[in-house]
Order: C-alpha cells, then structure tokens, then sequence
C-alpha cells in the first residue's frame, strides 16, 4: 500500500468511510468537509508540508510538482471553496444551497487524487 503511515491510512479511511456515510444520508455539509480533509491529508503527507501550509497552497503545489492534473486541481479549489461553509456566515453571505451533487463531485474528486498520488509514489518506488 502506498500509505506507510499506518495511523494515517487508520485516519484517513475513518474519515473517508464517514464521509461516503453522510453522503449516503444527505448530509452534505459533514461530507464535502469530510472528503477535503482527507484530500488535505494526503496532499499534506505526499508533499511533506506543515500544517501552516493552507489547502490552498498544497493544491498549487501539487499541480507545481505534476502531482495532480489541471483539472483536479480545478476541482480541488471549488471543493476547498465550499469547505469554508464550515463557517456558516459563509453560506448565509453566498446563498448557495449544498447538494447532493456537491458532495458527489467531493467523493469523485477525493477518489481520483488518491488514485493519482498513489499513482505518484508508486513511480518513485
């Protein structure tokens, strides 16, 4: 496996599995933040940054360093935009609604960085 952190991987597939359990039960909120930390996890520990490092940053980053494609990291900034409906002055300001298909493009999106890192680092060995 490429995660040889094992109390990571323990982390990561809790929060992933939770996250898949939201969005099973339309709870959309907890699993698009879900998903994104998992993302942020993965990118934080493949790129070996700190946890000053913003999501952000470790997005450009990764695509910097042909981690991720143009069109993940794309995809990354709007998940990582509607992460910050964590706070709700967020999502009162922006009058978007959450749905369904936000948290699906969350999964889709989480599925398809870890396939690409894992991808990564299973070159580099």
């Amino acid at each position: 496996n490429w995660l040889a952190d094992e109390r990571l991987k323990k982390l990561v597939t809790r929060d992933y599995a939770s996250a898949k359990e939201c969005e099973d039960r339309d709870l959309i909120k907890p699993a698009v933040l879900l998903y994104s930390g998992v993302i942020e996890a993965l990118l934080r520990m493949v790129l070996q940054k700190d946890t000053k490092t913003t999501f952000e940053q470790l997005i450009n980053n990764a695509f910097s360093k042909n981690l991720i494609k143009k069109h993940h990291r794309d995809k990354l900034n709007v998940v990582r935009d509607y992460r910050n409906y964590v706070h709700i002055h967020k999502e009162l300001e922006n009058r978007f609604e959450l749905t369904e298909g936000l948290a699906q493009l969350s999964r889709e999106t989480c599925d398809s960085i870890i396939e690409e890192l894992s991808g990564s680092i299973n070159k580099k060995a």
